[in-house]
């Protein structure tokens, strides 16, 4: 599986400290982009695999049609503008795969529950519930979406929300803040993530944003460094997502440093659980020994535990997860 990221070799030197990005109190309206995009829809072995919530080529555009398409009718009926969120994006697209690989669609996941449920597992977004819009709950603990399937266009899966009246609902809804398009699994299964986050987090995250764009177009590992440094002290659990592609980067020293930053986000925010996924499913998994050897090293700094092979680890983890999933701790 290829991601699109290419980038040229450097030699390796500590990470150094950082303050933490300066805040913006307010979200911008733009979309954020997509950094990495696979070529192909992933293969699915286990549901806790991170693979399933990065973007595909097939879909990108779709997705990012349909937000700009949910921000004009807002617009039209005189409702606040939303932002467009990866983050969001990536909780829609494990759902729908999960959904699709596991031939059951909807709402709720058999094994991991709601979106919000994922939210607060793999960013450690604490306060995320999911709720329906006529609960009028506060839009700090708003994190809810639209499913569909069978879609194939940006106006097709519009139209099918819009003619639904409790999804138009959903999607005029005052008190939502973000959205996040994600499509994903045979057949377009999709959800559309709306979310009112606490400002915390919207501070942390929004504030973020320039820093992942610069990580993206960093041409070595070196320039990447001090990057890194400010996202890990920002302590924003979701960032694991953009760091994560980094273990499947064409720099040796890129992969490293993508190690050292799962690790360190992990230790920022022990709530969030998604820097684990990643060491298991994506540093585990890597043709670099050297990858697998460091990314064996921070779980065992994580988790207290130890095994020999990689192999081993994968099988204590899948086994560790339902309990996690269950009980979001360890």
């Amino acid at each position: 599986m290829l991601l699109v990221a290419v980038r040229a070799a450097s030699a390796a030197v500590p990470l150094p400290p950082a303050p933490a990005p300066a805040a913006k109190a307010e979200p911008v309206a733009p979309s954020h982009p997509v950094f990495w995009v696979m070529d192909d829809e992933p293969a699915i072995d286990h549901p806790e695999s991170v693979w399933m919530g990065f973007a595909s080529k097939k879909w990108a555009a779709v997705e990012a049609q349909v937000e700009e398409r949910v921000r004009d009718i807002r617009r039209k009926e005189g409702r606040p503008d939303v932002t467009a969120l990866e983050e969001l994006r990536f909780l829609g697209r494990v759902h729908a795969r999960e959904g699709s690989a596991r031939g059951k669609f909807g709402h709720q996941s058999d094994i991991w529950g709601y979106v919000s449920d994922r939210a607060r597992i793999l960013y450690g977004w604490k306060h995320a519930e999911w709720v329906l819009p006529v609960r009028h709950a506060p839009p700090h603990a708003q994190v809810s979406d639209d499913a569909a399937g069978g879609g194939d266009s940006a106006d097709g899966y519009v139209t099918m929300w819009m003619n639904s009246p409790r999804h138009k609902e959903a999607i005029l809804w005052p008190e939502n803040r973000f959205i996040g398009m994600a499509i994903g699994g045979k057949g377009g299964m999709a959800h559309l993530v709306f979310a009112g986050l606490t400002s915390t987090i919207t501070r942390r995250v929004m504030a973020l944003q320039p820093l992942y764009k610069s990580l993206e177009t960093a041409k070595s590992a070196n320039a990447a460094r001090p990057i890194m440094a400010g996202i890990v002290a920002a302590k924003e659990g979701s960032a694991f997502i953009r760091i994560a592609p980094l273990l499947a980067d064409a720099d040796p020293e890129m992969r490293l440093l993508a190690v050292t930053g799962l690790l360190a986000i992990r230790i920022n925010v022990p709530e969030a659980f998604g820097p684990i996924f990643a060491l298991v499913d994506m540093g585990l998994t890597s043709s670099d020994p050297e990858v697998v050897k460091r990314s064996a090293d921070a779980l065992a700094k994580i988790t207290g535990r130890k095994f020999d092979t990689p192999d081993a680890w994968r099988a204590w983890w899948h086994a560790e997860c339902r309990g996690i999933i269950e009980n979001a701790g360890m």
